[in-house]
């Protein structure tokens, strides 16, 4: 037996605007959504190869608490940090690692910290 993938899944309190984030952003297109009343109420994206599920919820984690970062991988850190800039986004500087990664942070509209790594 062995493990085939995995997709992170973000609770999110602003569902609407993390949504907009990531397809904007980081070009994620919707594969399957559920809506309710009330709006979106979860969805599932792919962006590449990257899988991810977003999920509306009512409680924030705390900053004290959550330990969850996504490492994103790009083939052009430059182009990928400069888009971003451009939408006023506000990524954070690239900074070449001691582990032959450059790379810089983000963070979405629920506060999530996104690394963005491309190898040396």
């Amino acid at each position: 037996m062995k493990l085939t993938g995995s997709v992170p899944v973000l609770a999110c309190t602003q569902l609407e605007a993390c949504l907009a984030f990531y397809q904007s952003a980081l070009h994620f297109v919707i594969i399957r959504q559920r809506r309710s009343e009330q709006g979106v109420e979860w969805v599932y994206l792919v962006s590449g190869s990257c899988f991810l599920m977003l999920e509306k919820t009512r409680y924030k984690p705390q900053p004290e608490t959550q330990a969850l970062r996504l490492y994103l991988y790009t083939d052009d850190i430059t182009a990928l940090h400069h888009f971003l800039q451009a939408r006023g986004l506000g990524p954070g500087e690239i900074k070449t690692t001691a582990y032959g990664m450059r790379e810089f942070e983000i963070d979405d509209p629920d506060g999530h910290r996104l690394s963005i790594g491309e190898k040396t």
